[in-house]
């Protein structure tokens, strides 16, 4: 098993301000089970993509403190300025 996890997505329609700086925020959750909680990368980079209001989001997680099992990561993007916001996610498994 690997201690780390990478994920990578990308986030498209994100609003621009007038000097070209987007108001994006960045959450993950990890459900379990029954129970969900935040859960913070140990490493975040969200740079421009290729297509115009269009961000790459590469995110690392720590997973030696998860016992072994199923879980789910959410991530939740926001736009603050449209406001609007979207939840994606995935299953993994730990061994």
């Amino acid at each position: 098993s690997s201690t780390t996890l990478t994920v990578y997505c990308s986030v498209l329609g994100v609003s621009l301000d007038p000097s070209q700086k987007p108001h994006l925020a960045i959450s993950f959750s990890l459900w379990s089970g029954d129970w969900l909680k935040p859960f913070k990368p140990t490493q975040l980079i969200a740079t421009p993509g290729n297509a115009p209001h269009a961000y790459l989001v590469i995110a690392a997680f720590d997973l030696r403190s998860l016992q072994p099992g199923k879980y789910k990561l959410e991530m939740t993007a926001e736009d603050m300025f449209q406001p609007e916001r979207v939840t994606e996610g995935a299953e993994f498994t730990v061994q």
